[in-house]
């Protein structure tokens, strides 16, 4: 009677035996299945992040001359360096951040103006909002509003955040962003070619891409940002 009672539960044993080997191999490879999962969400998310933050956009070549029934009023004696933005683009906040860092040491050697886009049918006070005030807030800056994008099509100008440089004799020296990819703040190919002109040393580049909202959009949003890329 004990022999047959020990038998049967030294069975139930050996008979649980391979029920929990695979319900152990059941969970590992649901974990399994599961970490495939996050990392491919992740890389997917990644590509995707990239892909917007570095996306190229249409050519534009600028008036190699400065235009000479521009509203936009400089001296002679200065280079003039002017930046179009969209007021509700929210990659322009790192195209000011760069600006405002160029000019912390050499705003005398040029006359910059910020264009801000205001379309025709736009509210009173529409583009005064925080980029704008941002804007006017840089030393040796001053604000434009373009009343229906007037200079931006003189310029063709296209996207925020492209920056117009020309020499005290109204030639084109370079255009382009002074940023590497949607907001991103640092050191970049646009910026350092205009520090090398500040400094009497010949650009590296002539023309850089430019991120940041279309110009011409009622209201900016990451939804309808696009990348210009100056030719």
């Amino acid at each position: 009677m004990f022999e047959s009672t020990a038998s049967e539960a030294s069975n139930k044993v050996n008979g649980s035996e391979p029920t929990l080997v695979l319900g152990w191999q059941r969970n590992h490879l649901f974990l399994a299945v599961l970490c495939l999962f996050w990392c491919a969400s992740v890389s997917f998310g990644w590509l995707l992040i990239s892909n917007y933050s570095y996306r190229n956009g249409e050519l534009t070549q600028p008036p190699t001359q400065w235009p000479l029934d521009s509203s936009l009023r400089f001296s002679t004696q200065r280079s003039r360096l002017v930046v179009f933005a969209h007021p509700r683009c929210p990659c322009t906040n790192a195209t000011l951040s760069e600006l405002e860092r160029l000019l912390a040491r050499d705003f005398e050697k040029l006359e910059t103006i910020v264009v801000f886009e205001k379309p025709a049918i736009a509210p009173e006070g529409w583009e005064r909002t925080k980029l704008y005030q941002t804007a006017g807030a840089i030393e040796g800056v001053t604000t434009f509003i373009d009343m229906g994008g007037a200079e931006a099509k003189r310029f063709h100008a296209n996207t925020s955040g492209v920056a117009l440089l020309y020499d005290p004799l109204g030639r084109l020296v370079f255009h382009g962003g002074l940023t590497s990819a949607r907001g991103h703040e640092g050191e970049n190919q646009g910026l350092a070619s205009l520090r090398d002109y500040l400094q009497g040393v010949e650009p590296r580049i002539e023309r850089s891409c430019v991120y940041g909202c279309p110009l011409q959009s009622p209201d900016a949003d990451s939804s309808k940002e696009t990348a210009y890329v100056a030719n």
